[in-house]
């Protein structure tokens, strides 16, 4: 095998993980007794993979489900209030209804509309809500929203709202733990470990005979062809997209 480090250099953090974790499934199937170095080195490669493996979950760490359900709950809420709000503001059949919409539409004037609100940044758009349902809880307003029947509508925004930030807050917990350049590293360091091994395959194959070694060092060489072989075609594209300037 005359693998080069570049080769693993050139493919993407999860390409290489798939490489390491292929190859170690393959030498645990191993039946052949192997040398004690041998055994020893696959060890350290192991453990090297492990962090590696910890460390790119950690990174990337999904956004909780109820983080996201709540955000679209707060964001669906925050525009239908608006739109009906706006609706009622011009309705010459119920002067009541639209008495309370105008004197609620006056009050989104100082924080723009529902489209608008939901598009900030998380931060600002809870900080936004939570004023706006400070003000909404009012008595008059509080009123005027009765009237137009959209008290759950409120309810479900405050609701979201906190559940939002609750989530916000715990995702950002985790986040403060996490160390930038842990999973770079821990790849590093699991690239240098399986290089090791390569090389220790290489020099044992010729120490006790090519024969032992044969189906692995196929192994590993057939997964790092299949692997280089993406990353030419992805490298192709790139070079064959039209350029945009």
């Amino acid at each position: 095998m005359n693998f080069k480090i570049y080769y693993l250099e050139r493919m993407n953090r999860w390409e290489v993980f798939q490489i390491f974790t292929d190859s170690l499934a393959f030498i645990d199937k191993l039946t052949e007794e192997m040398p004690e170095t041998f055994t020893k080195k696959v060890e350290q490669f192991r453990k090297a993979y492990d962090i590696y493996d910890e460390k790119i979950v950690e990174e990337y760490r999904p956004t909780p489900r109820e983080l996201v359900e709540a955000e679209e709950g707060l964001e669906y809420a925050i525009r239908k209030i608006y739109q009906l709000i706006r609706y009622y503001s011009d309705y010459r059949f119920d002067l009541e209804k639209e008495t309370a919409g105008k004197a609620l539409l006056h009050i989104f004037k100082s924080y723009g509309t529902g489209s608008y609100i939901s598009r900030q940044n998380q931060y600002t758009k809870t900080a936004m809500i939570m004023n706006l349902l400070q003000d909404l809880e009012k008595e008059k307003p509080k009123q005027h929203i009765a009237t137009l029947q959209l008290t759950d509508a409120v309810l479900a925004l405050e609701t979201n709202n906190k559940v939002f930030i609750r989530e916000q807050h715990t995702l950002n917990k985790i986040k403060a733990k996490f160390v930038p350049g842990a999973a770079k590293n821990a790849r590093l360091d699991a690239q240098n470990e399986f290089m090791e091994l390569v090389e220790l395959i290489n020099a044992l194959a010729v120490v006790e005979g090519e024969e032992k070694y044969a189906k692995l060092k196929l192994q590993l060489n057939t997964l790092m062809k299949k692997n280089m072989a993406k990353v030419r075609q992805r490298t192709k594209k790139k070079e064959d997209e039209p350029s945009i300037l």
